[in-house]
């Protein structure tokens, strides 16, 4: 249990950022839209001010904004429109994939604002959160993982992967899948030999009866 304790411990202290808010009314804040749609606007945003204290870089860090915070700060936040971006003052900067993930039996005050950002050792970066007080426009964005528990072959595999790389478990054993562009495969994966190098990739781990990488015996 100490061991247990101290990982937690450790991955809280990697995880940490430092947020700020402070709030800014907008006005005429829009975006490029069909010509048959009406555009967007945008009257309020918050600005997060997020600090990597350690002396690594750190990829696809994630941040997990309790969203009790934010309406402590912004009461009238809008879960049901709004947007994540970088702070720029040249252009209407490109959105951060954002969500507000809900935590399934623990109510609607544990819910949380989650995203991900690229932080150099020390650096600090400030997101700008625009949100409308009444309304709904959300952005549904391209997957970048995906999971199944009835892949391949049903009722013995699950699987998981991201851009890079694909993993599954089946029978103790572990393989993964190398991918030669990022791109998400499981879904898709051809009904053959997985092991032989294809367009998008392959499993390079021919293990037969053994186990295969990460395989408990």
């Amino acid at each position: 249990m100490k061991s247990i304790n101290k990982i937690v411990y450790t991955l809280k202290v990697i995880c940490s950022v430092l947020l700020l808010f402070s709030l800014i009314n907008l006005h005429n804040i829009s975006f490029a839209q069909d010509p048959d749609e009406p555009p967007v606007r945008f009257e309020k945003k918050v600005e997060i001010k997020l600090s990597n204290p350690l002396d690594i870089e750190r990829k696809y860090e994630p941040v997990v904004v309790p969203l009790q915070l934010i309406l402590e700060k912004i009461p009238d936040f809008n879960r049901r429109f709004f947007r994540l971006k970088y702070k720029s003052v040249s252009f209407e900067p490109l959105d951060i994939p954002s969500q507000i993930r809900m935590i399934p039996g623990a109510g609607v005050e544990a819910d949380e604002l989650v995203f991900q950002v690229d932080m150099t050792p020390g650096e600090e970066k400030i997101i700008e959160l625009w949100y409308n007080p009444e309304g709904t426009g959300l952005i549904e964005y391209p997957l970048k993982t995906q999971s199944s528990d009835n892949w391949y072959r049903p009722a013995e595999n699950i699987a998981w992967e991201n851009e890079l790389i694909a993993y599954r478990s089946y029978s103790g054993i572990v393989d993964f899948f190398a991918k030669t562009y990022p791109h998400l495969r499981l879904h898709d994966l051809p009904n053959d030999s997985y092991h032989h190098e294809r367009l998008w990739g392959l499993d390079p781990y021919m293990v037969g009866r053994k186990p295969g990488i990460g395989g408990v015996l």
